[in-house]
């Protein structure tokens, strides 16, 4: 108890918050959330995304723990091929002055396949291979 107590003050002293990833967080360009919050739906930018979370661009102050459908969307092609969506449930796990970090939930594994494929298909770097990560549904980002 004693070092643990002891590293956790030298981890406050160097002002390093504790990493509770279990997914490497890519930058992302090109990739807009959306949300409803009462006063429409619109989008805002994601800075980035890992297979289990993302951190929105947003003013809104969402707490902790709140449950939203958040609405991805890829800028569309150049090609003029329209523009694919996909609705993903999460939650909100950290609020900053610059927007919310969310943890995704997946409900079964077939949404979790088929949001990992979005992110590929869509520029995010994620691995080919999502069964390579952590096996679990719901994952903390922070």
């Amino acid at each position: 108890m004693k070092r643990w107590f002891a590293r956790v003050l030298e981890a406050l002293k160097e002002n390093r918050p504790s990493e509770r990833r279990r997914a490497p967080r890519k930058p992302v360009n090109g990739l807009d959330a959306n949300y409803f919050a009462g006063g429409g739906e619109r989008a805002y930018r994601v800075s980035d995304v890992s297979l289990s979370g993302a951190f929105i661009e947003s003013p809104a102050q969402w707490g902790l723990g709140t449950l939203m459908t958040i609405v991805f969307q890829a800028d569309p092609p150049e090609d003029g091929a329209p523009v694919v969506t996909i609705a993903v449930q999460a939650s909100v796990t950290r609020t900053t002055s610059e927007g919310f970090g969310i943890q995704f939930i997946f409900p079964n594994k077939a949404q979790r396949l088929n949001f990992h494929r979005f992110l590929r298909q869509h520029g995010a770097l994620v691995p080919e291979n999502p069964k390579s990560q952590n096996r679990t549904q719901t994952v903390p980002i922070l």
